[in-house]
């Protein structure tokens, strides 16, 4: 059993910095962003810029208030589209 927790945990935490990653891919992002509730997770989306100029969306499902709430400060500290 210890060794299944233990994978668990791995699994969340590389899903939590490909998350990460995938939002540093934004140059800028927009000034809003929308989080859906369900009853197994949530739905982060937020759009913005890419390294080519190119206006994009991104959407992340989320298992955990934990992981929402790191992914929301990874956006706090990007850059704001003006």
């Amino acid at each position: 059993m210890a060794t299944k927790s233990k994978t668990t945990s791995t699994t969340s935490n590389s899903k939590l910095e490909l998350d990460i990653a995938i939002l540093n891919e934004l140059v800028n992002v927009n000034q809003n962003y929308e989080v859906q509730q369900y009853d197994n997770g949530f739905l982060l989306e937020i759009g913005g810029h890419d390294y080519d100029d190119n206006w994009t969306n991104r959407k992340l499902v989320v298992n955990s208030e934990t992981e929402l709430f790191e992914l929301i400060k990874v956006i706090h500290s990007l850059p704001k589209d003006r």
